[in-house]
């Protein structure tokens, strides 16, 4: 095990088979874009309808609240990794997500707005 003070979500998902995290929308962003099955373990504020979002998207859960040990958290991994409905919704998001368009496709639908307001 190695601890760093920083890794992109781009290097670290590449290598990964889920993502273990507590429910924010960047993190929910870069797993759909990487096609990743998502346990989200929420802890305040949107956190918990975001999660929520996630579990209905199909790409993940967010088990009740409890202390989650080692042996909890494979038991609530296991499903997300080996369902064939949460995987297929993880490669569907994967191909309609592309990462690197979000800027542009934001300056485009700003420069649209200015246009039709003349």
């Amino acid at each position: 095990m190695e601890h760093l003070a920083y890794a992109s979500f781009g290097s670290l998902f590449g290598r990964s088979a889920a993502v273990v995290h507590h429910g924010g929308i960047g993190t929910i962003a870069h797993a759909l874009a990487a096609g990743l099955p998502q346990m989200a373990l929420p802890i305040v504020g949107e956190q918990f309808d975001l999660a929520y979002r996630m579990e209905r998207l199909g790409v993940g859960r967010m088990p009740t609240a409890q202390q989650l040990s080692g042996p909890r958290l494979e038991k609530h991994l296991r499903p997300p990794l080996s369902s064939r409905r949460i995987l297929a919704c993880c490669r569907q998001a994967r191909e309609r997500i592309d990462p690197g368009s979000g800027a542009k496709t934001a300056a485009d639908s700003v420069e649209e707005v200015l246009r039709a307001r003349g």
